[in-house]
């Protein structure tokens, strides 16, 4: 009896073309993941070198031996770090990636950030504080100096050279504020 059904259902055209379509469908799944698997190269890998606190003059030989290649994508300036050295990398390392990859740095710069110096005629002492510390800058040393107006920036200064609205600083440059003491002298 069982026999007699199979031979039924074989037997009606729509279902047998259905059958041939399923298994065509499932060659083709199979045939494509084995096709992937030889052309992504699965499995195989290499680690990425921990670099981190390296100079990229140190790693080239280190990521050529690996098989990877290195990009520098960004830099930026940090003081408790050497000039020249590798801050970020992408991907971290022993992460696995595929031979010939490319590993991503982001290095501290050779020098610090020049930032223009901003407009800080006639506005206060805090508000002057305020504004070089969000461009970055140390906060100023405070010099009072004769004016008629109490904490209010006069001018600043580097040393004894007097600075210029717009004038090029590296951010790490100390600036003094010249402060208005509030009473003339004679």
């Amino acid at each position: 009896m069982f026999k007699k059904i199979l031979s039924n259902i074989w037997n009606n055209r729509i279902i047998r073309h259905l059958i041939y379509m399923f298994a065509a469908f499932i060659g083709i799944i199979i045939a494509v993941n084995i096709w992937l698997m030889y052309y992504t190269h699965h499995g195989e890998g290499v680690r990425v070198p921990e670099i981190k606190g390296l100079k990229v003059s140190e790693i080239s030989q280190i990521l050529q031996r690996q098989g990877l290649n290195y990009e520098v994508i960004d830099s930026h300036y940090v003081t408790t770090a050497r000039p020249g050295v590798i801050l970020e990398q992408i991907p971290r390392g022993g992460t696995s990636v595929k031979h010939s990859r490319t590993v991503f740095l982001v290095i501290n710069s050779l020098e610090p950030q020049k930032m223009a110096m901003p407009d800080l005629s006639d506005i206060s002492v805090r508000q002057a504080q305020s504004l070089l510390e969000a461009y970055g800058f140390p906060t100023p040393q405070i010099e009072y100096v004769s004016s008629p107006y109490k904490d209010l920036v006069v001018g600043a200064r580097v040393g004894s050279r007097k600075i210029e609205t717009g004038e090029k600083l590296p951010v790490t440059t100390l600036i003094t504020l010249q402060v208005g003491s509030g009473y003339d002298e004679p």
